[in-house]
């Protein structure tokens, strides 16, 4: 996201939204013409797309989401087709800690130390912590693939079940490959 749309809090914005069924349960999606913004994994009572986006026109297009929502659910069974663009509004920080989010492998994990280290900032792990709380898209940015360093799951934003659920899933294809 451009800079001038994150201080104008995307004011001349379309973000469209829908909610659709996922194999980690029901989704809140909602994009704009630059690609997926949200993915809540909450459900749609949980979304804060208006606090998030005060100056964007919000519309609910349960059509014009259904094609991201099919491919998520694909990638969640490990059948991938399609690149898919993200829009993520956030601080240089943020955006560092979920870039490092992106380079783990599905059905890996790593630590949030780990991750503070791999932008170089190998105390910030309280940090990086946080960053990753506030990421707003859910599995696309894989938030989920970190636990904490005694290998328990951790805090989720959206519940330690949902956390528990997508590593499941990540794992499926990890072992139907071996069998």
């Amino acid at each position: 996201m451009a800079p001038g749309e994150f201080e104008r809090g995307g004011k001349g914005l379309t973000v469209r939204w829908g909610v659709h069924p996922t194999p980690a349960g029901e989704a809140h999606f909602a994009m704009t013409e630059r690609g997926v913004c949200a993915i809540d994994l909450s459900g749609p009572s949980a979304i804060t797309l208006h606090a998030r986006w005060p100056g964007a026109e919000l519309l609910r297009d349960q059509a014009g989401t259904a094609a991201v929502a099919r491919e998520v659910s694909r990638r969640m069974r490990g059948q991938a087709r399609e690149r898919l663009a993200v829009v993520v509004q956030g601080t240089p920080f943020q955006m560092k800690v979920w870039e490092a989010l992106l380079a783990i492998p599905a059905g890996a994990v790593t630590t949030y130390g780990d991750v503070a280290a791999r932008i170089g900032k190998p105390r910030a792990h309280r940090a990086a912590a946080r960053a990753i709380g506030a990421n707003a898209i859910a599995y696309l940015v894989p938030c989920h693939r970190v636990v904490r360093a005694s290998g328990a799951i951790g805090g989720y934003r959206w519940g330690g079940a949902k956390k528990r659920a997508l590593l499941a899933l990540e794992a499926v294809p990890r072992i139907n490959g071996k069998l």
